[in-house]
């Protein structure tokens, strides 16, 4: 009898190692969460920004940045990030501009939401999300998870990831 239990203890102490091993760090799992995390931070951001249209008097997004967000009261400016020449936050492996005010995401390291006007269309917004290359690099897990989750909002918005399928950049119109 004291066998059996040793043996069932023995095997419970094996299947919850195999359960903590199946759960590190860079896992996908891991990189899913993130993502899916990601991906309601990016529409709370839609959401709140389709509140800045009425704030406006023609009542679309002309004058729409992150900087209007925050003197509207929508984004706090804490959790702004402003890049800077030695960055390597990009879009589609691009580098974001010196100097642009991005809003960071607070469940991806090293994801950034810069949101501003539909270049054809006033009453649509552009919400790009640009990441940077040494959190999350091309060829990551992450980034592949990220893009994943972004088609997800494809019945709401045109989504377009690029031309770069793991760096977990995209162009998202609202």
């Amino acid at each position: 009898m004291f066998v059996g239990f040793i043996a069932v203890v023995v095997i419970l102490l094996v299947i919850v190692g195999l359960m903590s091993s199946g759960a590190t760090n860079g896992s996908g799992g891991v990189d899913q969460t993130k993502a899916t995390k990601a991906l309601s931070e990016i529409s709370a951001l839609a959401q709140s920004t389709g509140f800045y249209k009425t704030t406006t008097a023609s009542s679309d997004y002309t004058g729409l940045s992150v900087q209007a967000l925050i003197d509207a009261g929508i984004v706090a400016s804490a959790d702004i990030y402003t890049v800077i020449a030695a960055d390597n936050v990009k879009v589609d492996a691009v580098q974001v501009t010196a100097a642009t005010k991005l809003v960071k995401s607070k469940a991806v390291t090293g994801l950034y939401y810069n949101v501003v006007v539909n270049g054809t269309a006033s009453s649509q917004f552009d919400l790009t999300i640009a990441a940077d290359s040494d959190d999350i690099g091309a060829t990551s897990t992450l980034g592949a998870a990220l893009e994943k989750t972004f088609t997800k909002l494809a019945g709401n918005a045109t989504v377009n990831s690029g031309t770069v399928t793991t760096d977990g950049s995209a162009k998202i119109t609202f």
